[in-house]
């Protein structure tokens, strides 16, 4: 067996498995649409840091970084990058409380401004957002699939496919509260 179908094999099991702990959570309680949107009050605030560094932090931190420092600028751009990548997440320690204050049983920034700036807004966030989620998930699947590929010369559409089908069945299933659970799991 070659060393690329061990990969598949281990890669496929671990997904399976992954995917299996999920929808096994899930299905051992009831959601409401509130429970399956957002985890409020849920989880405490080390868990609630490690699954947004987890998710600003995937595995395309792999690649970025020696390209942005060794391809674009150096240690200039490197550090370019690194504060790029914490801004987003400061901006939103500091707003976020805000945020929670001025609407309270809010979802998400798209619902903020719809509350604060109306349909125009909201309808213009949605688009951004949902763009720039789009480049996110393919940057990740991207990434994860060339790591494999470095080591064992899986093919690329092979495991983005597998990586987005445990992650898409587990999450549709179960909600974001599912979604938190293997970062639960890994830190005990």
């Amino acid at each position: 067996m070659s060393i690329g179908a061990v990969a598949l094999l281990v890669m496929l099991v671990t997904a399976a498995a992954f995917a299996l702990v999920g929808l096994l959570q899930a299905s051992r309680q009831a959601l409401s649409l509130e429970d399956y949107m957002v985890s409020r009050n849920r989880v405490g605030g080390g868990m609630a840091l490690a699954t947004v560094v987890a998710s600003a932090m995937g595995a395309w931190i792999l690649f970025s970084p020696p390209e942005a420092g060794s391809a674009f600028g150096g240690i200039t751009a490197l550090m370019g990058y690194c504060v790029g990548s914490a801004v987003a997440v400061a901006v939103f320690a500091v707003f976020g409380p805000r945020l929670r204050h001025l609407m309270p049983q809010g979802h998400s920034l798209s619902e903020y401004v719809l509350h604060r700036y109306g349909g125009l807004m909201y309808w213009l966030s949605e688009g951004v957002i949902v763009l720039y989620m789009f480049i996110y998930l393919a940057a990740e699947l991207t990434a994860i699939a060339k790591a494999i590929q470095l080591v064992a010369d899986v093919p690329l559409g092979w495991t983005a496919l597998v990586v987005i089908t445990a992650v898409f069945a587990y999450t549709l299933y179960g909600g974001l509260q599912t979604a938190i659970l293997p970062m639960r799991c890994s830190l005990g």
